[in-house]
């Protein structure tokens, strides 16, 4: 029983903080908008995304943290992992990229990353 709920708590609070991750990026992206068109610059990728991403990182945010009551459990569990998968390419790739650029391979991407898998396999033990 303790297990159970330990593992419920550290599913959510994992959750929640790629959840904070990506609402406080798009947040950036839209309030700091120049200078993230630098950092894009910085790090080889088009400005165009600057633009995208945030709506990206919050659709992600919002359906990691949300059921959607209606919708089919199996159609559900597809769409949550296509979710993980997508916030997954966008942390790795963002590591990744700031690496590269010389920003040191302990960045926000790689932290990100790692709390996105942790979310990951214990919403696999949780049945999220």
């Amino acid at each position: 029983m303790i297990r159970v709920n330990t593992i419920t708590i550290l599913y959510w609070i994992t959750t929640g903080l790629v959840a904070l991750l990506m609402l406080g990026s798009a947040t950036f992206y839209i309030v700091k908008h120049d200078m993230v068109v630098e950092n894009m610059k910085h790090l080889g990728y088009p400005t165009y995304l600057v633009n995208i991403l945030p709506f990206t990182k919050v659709l992600g945010a919002g359906l990691l943290l949300i059921g959607v009551k209606g919708i089919p459990s199996n159609i559900w569990r597809n769409l949550n992992e296509w979710v993980y998968s997508a916030l997954f390419c966008n942390c790795v790739l963002a590591a990744i990229a700031h690496g590269n650029a010389g920003d040191g391979w302990i960045n926000p991407g790689t932290i990100a990353s790692v709390i996105l898998v942790s979310s990951y396999f214990l919403s696999k033990k949780v049945g999220s």
